[in-house]
């Protein structure tokens, strides 16, 4: 680089004034160069293009230039917010085992500008953007997934926190692919007792966090805990796995798109919103939502639209019929990924709180019934049939 040049003149002076390890300066993009410019007194970060956002802050893809020409170049995930998260000091004494499966920050930094910037372990994507048609196993592959969530989300709960915003978005694949992390950890919190601000996407959230009121969940106001993230887990398997392998299939394509939930918009007049709401409720057998909210001055909102879901049981019948047309098509130790998937996705969606599984014992189960699936997939074609019956019971 050109040392002389006004440009690198510039950024030099703002590196010269980030005082402190974890202290930032930042160079903001110009009509004369089009990325913004993070520097610390050892290195400078140049960021290349967005990788996503978050709860409360955009990630980049950011290139770090050190100061020192012996140490190489390196290629970060940069986490850009507002301000700090709260959330993010439950982590700070996290162990190197325990943040294994969880993507937490490797450094944080003040920057100059007000803002709150962190370094984060890269992903190559989500669940969400995970192209079932390139992989050779992609059911088993995407359950291994679900299973490293679900060590992270586990070691979370033994701490007594919760994730609170589990989805496909947030089950991040990362470099090399070997396996997953939670991801996106702003919504975090302590698990409570009392009511309290409910927080997460409605769509992956169960009406038994609102005490199925539906005044309570027009106000956000209700009690989450550690079978809510299971919930929302379950939701993931659903339409990250089961309904994403459905959709690349001609014969299923179908049968996917009568898992999805299906929008309703509500009624302009406030004073008519709860009859409506209500019969909306007592009319559907599956959990009705409330997405999209207007602002109706202060801190008042209003809902404008649900996600009127299909029932557990709707949802699971649907998926066993879809595995059904599959079978013959899919590799046999694919279909029965999707049986075990359909399993644990019917499970952990269970409308009582109660009755779903813990964090523990789905990673432990989903461990054991993936090694039993490899080995019967490497085992003699005559010799599967009888232990794959007995699995998939």
């Amino acid at each position: 680089a050109d040392l002389s040049s006004p440009q690198a003149k510039k950024v030099i002076e703002v590196q010269g004034r980030a005082r402190g390890q974890f202290t930032m300066g930042v160079h903001p993009s110009s009509a004369n160069y089009s990325h913004d410019i993070y520097l610390t007194p050892t290195s400078v970060r140049v960021s290349e293009k967005r990788l996503g956002r978050g709860a409360q802050g955009v990630v980049i893809l950011a290139k770090r230039i050190f100061n020192n020409p012996t140490k190489e170049n390196a290629s970060e995930a940069f986490k850009i917010i507002d301000r700090k998260p709260g959330s993010w000091t439950l982590f700070e004494n996290f162990s190197e085992e325990e943040r294994e499966f969880i993507n937490l920050p490797t450094a944080t930094y003040d920057m100059d500008d007000g803002r709150f910037g962190a370094v984060l372990p890269q992903a190559e994507g989500d669940l969400k953007q995970f192209d079932v048609t390139m992989e050779d196993k992609p059911v088993r592959t995407l359950l291994g997934y679900i299973r490293d969530v679900a060590n992270g989300a586990a070691v979370m709960h033994q701490k007594g926190l919760l994730h609170r915003d589990i989805k496909p978005d947030n089950t991040l694949v990362m470099k090399g692919k070997k396996k997953a992390q939670l991801g996106d950890l702003d919504l975090a919190g302590v698990r409570s007792s009392a009511e309290h601000t409910t927080k997460g996407t409605p769509t992956y959230m169960h009406p038994s966090i609102w005490g199925d009121d539906l005044q309570k969940q027009k106000r956000f106001r209700g009690i989450q805990t550690e079978a809510d993230d299971v919930f929302a887990l379950g939701r993931t398997v659903q339409y990250g796995i089961i309904s994403k392998v459905f959709s690349a299939h001609g014969e299923t394509k179908d049968l996917a798109q009568a898992m999805n939930p299906r929008a309703a918009c509500l009624s302009a007049s406030e004073d008519e919103l709860d009859e409506e709401l209500q019969e909306l409720k007592e009319s559907n057998e599956g959990p009705v939502l409330m997405t999209v909210y207007k602002k109706a001055g202060g801190f008042h909102f209003v809902p404008e639209e649900v996600a009127i879901f299909p029932s557990r049981l709707k949802l699971y019948g649907i998926a066993q019929e879809g595995i059904e047309q599959l079978e013959g098509k899919l590799d046999p130790a694919e279909i029965l990924a999707l049986k075990v998937a359909n399993f644990y996705a019917a499970a952990m969606q269970n409308d009582r709180a109660e009755n779903r599984p813990t964090m523990d014992q789905i990673r432990q189960g989903l461990a054991y019934d993936l090694s039993q699936i490899e080995a019967l997939s490497q085992e003699p074609k005559e010799a599967r049939s009888v232990k794959r019956q007995k699995l998939s019971h």
